[in-house]
């Protein structure tokens, strides 16, 4: 059972493995708003750095997968199709949170419009 701590191979799995699991950042407000203070940024400037640092941790992420062994891709049924199309997902999604926050965070903006 994998929800046994005091199974011996699941202590080993805990023990030399890192699984990620839920959310551990910061809520994005509280992330342009270290960003500005830490790099003294403007909100706009602080913005882009975040995306960037989202497009970084995406190309880190899918990197890592496809230097898996095929057999493992295999395994966990990764296709150079699928991920293909995730990719394309998670960028049309980040384009899209982006540049609703850009527009959300500016409010001369929102209001001629």
């Amino acid at each position: 059972r994998t929800d046994c701590p005091s199974d011996p191979f699941v202590r080993f799995f805990d023990e030399t493995f890192r699984f990620a699991e839920g959310e551990t950042e910061l809520p994005f407000e509280e992330r342009i708003e270290e960003a500005k203070v830490v790099h003294r940024l403007n909100f706009i400037e602080a913005l882009c750095r975040l995306y960037d640092m989202r497009l970084d941790e995406l190309r880190v992420n899918y990197q890592s997968v496809c230097s898996l062994t095929p057999d493992i891709l295999k395994e966990f049924e990764i296709s150079r199709e699928s991920l293909i199309e995730s990719l394309r997902m998670k960028l049309t999604t980040a384009k899209k949170e982006y540049w609703k926050r850009l527009f959300d965070g500016m409010e001369e903006v929102r209001n001629r419009l």
